[in-house]
C-alpha cells in the first residue's frame, strides 16, 4: 500500500510540474477572452488578436495551469499582460 501511494504521489509530482496547458484548457481560456471585447463591439478579428496575445504570454508566464491559477489576481495587473491591449486599437 506504502508503495502504490508513493508511486501515485511521485506520478502526481511529475504531472503537476508539467510545463503544458491542454488544449482544451487554452481554448477556453480564449473563448472567455473574446467575450468582453466582442459584447463592447470590438470587431471579432481586432479581439481575436488580442485574445491570442493575452493567452501567448499567459501560458509563457504561467507554463503550468496550476501556477496561473495561484496567481489569478495578478494577471489582469501584468504590465506584459495589459501590454497586449495595443492590439485593441485598430492599425492605420
Amino acid at each position: 500500500m506504502k508503495t502504490t501511494l508513493y508511486i501515485l504521489a511521485l506520478a502526481f509530482t511529475f504531472t503537476s510540474c508539467k510545463d503544458t496547458w491542454p488544449q482544451e484548457y487554452k481554448d477556453q481560456y480564449h473563448r472567455d477572452c473574446m467575450e468582453s471585447p466582442t459584447l463592447q463591439g470590438v470587431p471579432e478579428s481586432i479581439a481575436k488578436s488580442y485574445c491570442d496575445c493575452v493567452l501567448e504570454k499567459t501560458v509563457a508566464k504561467y507554463p503550468n495551469v496550476e501556477d496561473l491559477l495561484a496567481h489569478m489576481n495578478e494577471v489582469s495587473s501584468d504590465p506584459d499582460i495589459q501590454s497586449c491591449s495595443d492590439n485593441l486599437t485598430p492599425k492605420k
